[in-house]
């Protein structure tokens, strides 16, 4: 009897986002060994911890490709029309891309960076006792 996690991700092959898997650690047992053994378990235990197996695909048991894994979410446009993560490496912003689940054709839209504040924001924020990047 193993130990799942389990975390909602993209799936390139699915072209959806489906539920992934991969075999996690029973910290708790180790831990209980480790203290049984006094200690000697605790290479075996970190060693197990390290090598903890990728994410696969639930519905179809494909594995994540190394491009995907820790991918931003803000790199991963949305289809405005079925509400599809598009989550293709090569994706840029301005691109015009075809949803593979609709055919809806929409353009990647640009990253949206905050505004800029200047000195004379920053110095009103602080005679007022807010804090410089935004809130009370």
């Amino acid at each position: 009897m193993g130990v799942y996690d389990q975390t909602h991700k993209h799936c390139p092959k699915c072209r959806k986002s489906t539920l992934h898997y991969r075999q996690g650690v029973n910290h708790v047992l180790h831990l209980l060994i480790t203290i049984f053994l006094c200690g000697f378990w605790l290479p075996v235990w970190l060693w197990l911890a390290i090598r903890v197996g990728g994410w696969r695909c639930q519905a179809c048991g494909s594995a994540a490709p190394a491009a995907l894994k820790g991918m931003h979410a803000a790199l991963t446009p949305l289809c405005p029309a079925c509400k599809t993560l598009l989550a293709d490496p090569l994706i840029k912003p301005g691109d015009l891309i075809t949803c593979p689940d609709c055919g809806d054709e929409f353009i990647v839209p640009k990253l949206q960076t905050p505004p800029r504040v200047t000195a004379e924001q920053k110095e009103i924020r602080l005679r007022l006792g807010l804090r410089a990047c935004g809130g009370p």
